[in-house]
């Protein structure tokens, strides 16, 4: 066997360890769970929404696509600064909304705001399923 293999092992045991270690002394809920107990800081939140925005396919799947079909491929940083617009506007109230009512997914966003169960039902469907083209983007890249 070579060395790499016992590096791996070791890395996965000490993460494995560290993830145990990290668990004791919180209380386990599903808000502990789903949001981190909402105590992330601002710079961690920027860094995880920059672990989900750039991904695979940003950096090696959307090259390939440039260098393939060449201009069309704009499109791509077009839809990431809008996305940027609109968010600075929308998710500041959105989390303020949530946290004030202790929602902790869209669908529970959906069901409060609206007041209908049938839409959260319809936003839990339309997420699960908008996911598999990602997963499918994120495999190809």
């Amino acid at each position: 066997m070579s060395v790499s293999i016992f590096i791996i092992f070791g890395c996965l045991l000490l993460s494995l360890y560290l993830g145990i270690r990290a668990r004791r002394g919180k209380d386990m809920d599903l808000e502990q769970w789903t949001v981190g107990g909402r105590v992330f800081g601002t710079l961690f939140l920027i860094l995880l929404m920059a672990g989900e925005i750039y991904s695979t396919f940003t950096f090696l799947g959307a090259s390939g696509w440039a260098y393939g079909i060449g201009g069309p491929i704009f499109y791509f940083l077009a839809t990431g600064s809008l996305c940027y617009i609109v968010s600075y506007f929308l998710l500041p109230p959105v989390w303020k909304y949530a946290k004030k009512h202790n929602l902790l997914s869209q669908s529970d966003f959906f069901v409060k705001k609206y007041n209908s169960p049938y839409l959260g039902v319809l936003v839990a469907l339309v997420g699960t399923f908008a996911l598999i083209p990602y997963l499918v983007l994120q495999l190809k890249g």
